[in-house]
């Protein structure tokens, strides 16, 4: 018999699927159970991978405030029926709040949560409550995921645990080293970042690094920011006060 994980996860998110499709090839069975119905079917060519009942949570019940957590609590019958069915080896949380939370009433164990960032990072300073939240759902999880120190070192002021750094990777199949067409001349030394323009990613702090660094490079060096978000002007009007404006490019 193949052995069994079942994620509480988001249908649609990239994360959930990356995982799904690497660990299903991998040899294992998986099942997802979300709080939000699926808006494809990309699970149906994977016979490895089982969706089940999902929750029918809109956008913004899934993302409002901690009274509406409470909501939850009437999908934790069918999560448990799901735990009975299926009969996972391993229950694997992504988010530390809102399916950390529903993975910690559950009471199965072994429970693993992976923090994705606003959960950590957000969550808890919205009131004592969330905080105990994130912290009673943290300190119930068998086994913690970060995919950074920052957020390791986050998750460590509300929990003394070994936490595991699991960079995200690359698809090497897909991604991989080929002669491509560039707007930069082959000897320019080229810094990218594809990410959204929000404050929380900290793009400023890479512009005035860059400015830094600018000043002691010989060489051709340039900055692609690839993205857009609330930042993007403010972004643009620091690139032109740092002095490098011709040297940093938006796209």
């Amino acid at each position: 018999m193949k052995k069994r994980i079942l994620f509480l996860s988001d249908i649609d998110s990239a994360h959930t699927r990356k995982w799904a499709i690497s660990l299903s090839a991998r040899g294992y069975e998986i099942g997802i159970f979300s709080l939000k119905k699926s808006e494809t079917n990309w699970f149906s060519e994977f016979s490895e991978i089982k969706v089940f009942d999902r929750g029918g949570f809109d956008e913004g019940k899934f993302k409002s405030n901690s009274a509406s957590k409470i909501s939850y609590l009437r999908l934790l019958p069918k999560l448990k029926k799901t735990i009975r069915d299926f009969q996972p080896g391993i229950l694997h949380a992504h988010y530390a709040s809102s399916y950390g939370l529903l993975a910690n009433w559950s009471d199965f164990h072994p429970l693993i949560i992976s923090v994705w960032g606003s959960d950590i990072f957000e969550f808890p300073h919205k009131s004592l409550i969330h905080r105990l939240i994130l912290f009673n759902n943290l300190r119930n999880a068998d086994m913690i995921f970060s995919t950074s120190e920052i957020m390791k070192k986050e998750i460590l002021n509300y929990v003394n645990s070994k936490i595991h750094v699991t960079p995200f990777g690359v698809d090497t199949i897909v991604f991989k080293p080929e002669k491509i067409d560039t707007i930069f001349p082959e000897t320019t030394k080229v810094v990218g970042v594809i990410k959204t323009l929000e404050k929380i990613y900290g793009i400023d702090v890479l512009i005035n690094a860059f400015s830094l660094v600018k000043k002691q490079y010989s060489g051709e060096l340039k900055l692609l920011i690839c993205g857009s978000g609330t930042k993007e002007t403010e972004l643009k009007n620091l690139s032109e006060t740092s002095g490098y404006s011709n040297d940093i490019f938006f796209a």
